[in-house]
């Protein structure tokens, strides 16, 4: 590679020094200045024909390579072979103030970028225009990216922005969206493990105002809160991934009910519900694997004429008991079948507000009335029986539990119309026919 140097000793030229290369081919290769004012410049070519020219500021005094040595250059402009014409701008100090850039034979994925730095070399943001005409903008602290944002400007994406924040370490802390309709959502990291997402509909496309998951330290999510535009919040909690817990609260008073709480067993089942009513009621039920078991309403504000009501169910989840006690004292008790028909009823007078103690109705197969027995305060007792067929009068004994009156027993027949009683009493349980003897306190037989 044969290398020619020449010197202008006479001070000819504007230069001192000028060194050419060419190949064996007598190709040129390179050509270098070194001009009087101390400015080098170096021009390279493939070929034969130039690709770049390099040029440093020395200065006049030959010192160490310094822009505005002699020019003070403010601007620097690069065409490289890719395509990409890159535009440099100075500070006074010679460090690189921005780099403007754009893709103009479309070899990059994108058309144009701009860097800015401080005047110690830190970048201080980048914006780069895609080709999809997405903008994405990066902004950066003493060197390190601090957040990025992007702009759907011609809508090819679902959302109008999208923003990227990082902490100290340049790790992503906060990641936030602003879809086409209107739903911001802001997703939150530590340590790169999601730990909070949080959504509001701006644009009320959605039936709730927003709504806020958190995340436990594994990932899974720990609870939620969503606000409804009714004013309904609902929160819910999990454990282990499991929900253990949901709340629902009636914030703007849209609902019969004020407050519901569910919780949920170790597999996920629903155990209990609490509802708090507007009227003061309180309803509690209670499942047990999936099966609801009870059913307990307390009358906190005496807006009915009972005080509790506890309905049982058994283990298909038909009714089988249900228990309530009233204001005044009166507990009743009703039984049921498996089919669910009702096939008793109880009552106490345990606030003794009666003259009777007990009353008890039993009832056929079919739900309709076969006995009523009422036991009085003076020990006195009455039942009536009643045709299965249609529901008449059948008969009632009556037992004198008090001695009060001539007769121990006094029996009362129908016809099967349940009319025209026939009346027939009777001195000792001995005299009594057998079809009255077996409902006979045994104290009286």
């Amino acid at each position: 590679m044969p290398i020619t140097t020449v010197y202008d000793t006479e001070n000819q030229f504007s230069w001192d020094q000028k060194t050419s290369s060419y190949d064996y081919y007598d190709v040129i290769e390179f050509v270098s200045y070194v001009y009087d004012n101390g400015v080098s410049s170096i021009s390279f070519y493939e070929f034969g024909t130039l690709s770049s020219i390099q040029t440093v500021d020395v200065g006049a005094d030959v010192g160490t390579p310094n822009v505005g040595g002699v020019f003070n250059w403010t601007s620097r402009g690069t065409l490289y072979d890719n395509g990409v014409n890159a535009t440099e701008s100075f500070y006074p100090n010679g460090m690189v103030d921005r780099v403007m850039s754009n893709d103009d034979q479309d070899t990059q994925n994108w058309s144009s970028m701009s860097v800015q730095y401080e005047d110690n070399g830190n970048i201080n943001y980048r914006a780069t225009l895609l080709d999809n005409e997405i903008l994405v903008v990066a902004f950066y602290t003493a060197g390190a990216i601090t957040s990025k944002r992007y702009t759907d400007n011609l809508d090819i994406v679902n959302w109008e922005t999208k923003a990227v924040s990082f902490d100290q370490s340049g790790q992503r802390d906060m990641l936030a969206y602003i879809f086409d309709d209107g739903i911001i959502r802001e997703t939150h990291y530590e340590n790169t493990v999601r730990t909070k997402i949080h959504q509001h509909d701006d644009l009320d496309v959605k039936s709730w105002l927003y709504n806020t998951t958190f995340f436990a330290p594994d990932g899974t999510v720990s609870s939620k809160i969503t606000g409804y535009d009714n004013g309904i919040k609902r929160s819910e909690y999990w454990g282990n991934g499991t929900r253990t817990q949901s709340n629902f609260e009636d914030t703007l008073d849209v609902k019969g009910w004020t407050e519901i709480v569910t919780t949920y067993d170790a597999a996920g089942l629903r155990y209990t519900k609490t509802t708090t009513y507007d009227n003061g009621l309180v309803r509690g039920e209670q499942w047990a694997d999936g099966q609801r078991v009870s059913i307990d309403t307390q009358d906190t504000l005496d807006v009915k004429n009972w005080l509790s009501s506890t309905t049982n169910f058994d283990a298909t989840g038909a009714i089988s008991e249900r228990v309530t006690v009233f204001d005044n004292g009166v507990e009743r008790t009703e039984s049921f079948a498996e089919s669910g028909v009702r096939t008793a009823i109880s009552s106490a007078d345990v606030g003794d507000a009666f003259a009777w103690e007990t009353r008890t109705i039993t009832n056929n197969a079919n739900g309709t009335r076969s006995l009523f027995e009422t036991v009085m305060d003076s020990g006195d007792q009455i039942i009536f029986a009643f045709q299965a067929e249609d529901g008449h009068r059948d008969w009632r004994l009556q037992v004198d539990g008090d001695n009060s009156s001539d007769w121990l027993f006094r029996v009362t027949e129908y016809d099967v119309d349940g009319i025209n009683p026939v009346v027939t009493t009777y001195d000792t349980y001995a005299a009594l026919p057998e079809l009255y003897a077996d409902y006979v306190p045994d104290e009286l037989i």
